[in-house]
């Protein structure tokens, strides 16, 4: 029994060791690439993954135990991300606004203007979370092509390079999030609690309720970026997540 344990840990820090080499090489493995992955600022030779740094209007969702949520948190909506809601610039103001209320899917919620937009000017304004890593596409690779990394908790990520990538672009890769709206009479730090649709592969689809903390940085009426955990195995998620 001593003996299969021993010849078992072998063979798991084998694995672990390839693993590591092939993301230091950039090494393809049938259909995959591992890239390496860089979070310092400083400049990477080759191609890398580098992670962009947290994103202060983020925060990680959870489950909720119980059916109705009740003393989980503030009740309020979470929308598929992107979302997108097409403003008019006051025509009266100064061109300094940044920002203004308008109404969206779940109700008034507060929208950052582009740089660009002018007194009396429609915009529409993207509501998305921050990317979190920015890939180099490898030698050899091309749309379609798998590249596998792992982030620095030790999950391993795959993602496909995009449409109209060549080895030597850089595209980025936003985690899986809805936007919620953050309700009035809240303060950060304050839970907020939202329903998921879930579509299990097998059986019909069901609402399931998660929450996520409010970020230090984020007032009532504005919106953060929830991060959805990884699906359970069979699950996918109903809404479009980017």
């Amino acid at each position: 029994l001593k003996t299969a344990f021993v010849a078992q840990l072998v063979c798991l820090l084998a694995h672990a060791t390839m693993k590591l080499f092939r993301a230091l090489s950039g090494q393809s493995t049938g259909d995959s690439v591992y890239l390496p992955l860089v979070t310092g600022s400083g400049p990477a030779d080759g191609a890398v993954v580098r992670y962009m740094g947290p994103d202060p209007f983020a925060s990680l969702a959870e489950p909720v135990g119980s059916s109705s949520g009740e003393g989980a948190g503030h009740h309020s909506m979470a929308m598929p991300s992107p979302v997108l809601i097409e403003v008019e610039v006051p025509s009266n103001g100064t061109g300094e606004e940044k920002s203004l209320i308008a109404q969206g899917p779940a109700g008034p919620i507060r929208v950052y203007l582009p740089p660009d937009a002018r007194p009396g000017s429609k915009v529409t304004c993207r509501i998305a979370p921050r990317p979190e890593f920015r890939i180099t596409v490898p030698p050899g690779a091309s749309a379609g092509r798998s590249i596998k990394f792992q982030k620095e908790s030790g999950e391993e990520i795959q993602v496909q390079v995009p449409p109209g990538m060549k080895p030597g672009d850089t595209f980025d890769v936003t985690p899986p999030a809805l936007i919620v709206r953050v309700p009035e009479g809240t303060n950060p730090g304050d839970y907020v609690v939202f329903s998921h649709m879930i579509r299990p592969e097998k059986g019909p689809p069901r609402q399931e309720l998660y929450r996520a903390p409010i970020p230090p940085s984020v007032r009532p009426l504005d919106h953060f970026a929830a991060i959805m955990p990884p699906p359970s195995s069979g699950d996918c998620d109903g809404d479009e997540i980017e």
